[in-house]
């Protein structure tokens, strides 16, 4: 499974796990914010491909839901739509 791990760049050797899943690995995206605290990353549920972003705390390893529960669609915005 794939999970989210963190380590001093002292000691690569001793990482901690911030993640735990043990059904289906995390999605391909993972984002660290701006303030260096938090990763966002994204799970499905049982192959449906319905992405629900989380946020986890690097400090605490508090995990919370960033979008509606699974089963919400997420789409990436279309940068060309944007004003200029």
């Amino acid at each position: 499974m794939l999970n989210l791990w963190v380590a001093s760049l002292d000691d690569v050797g001793n990482p901690r796990a911030l993640t735990r899943v043990t059904d289906r690995s995390l999605g391909p995206w993972v984002q660290w914010l701006h303030n260096n605290r938090h990763i966002v990353f994204f799970r499905e549920q049982g192959g449906d491909e319905n992405w629900q972003a989380h946020r986890v705390d690097v400090a605490t390893g508090d995990i919370l839901a960033l979008t509606p529960a699974p089963g919400a669609m997420l789409h990436s915005p279309d940068l060309a739509s944007f004003p200029r």
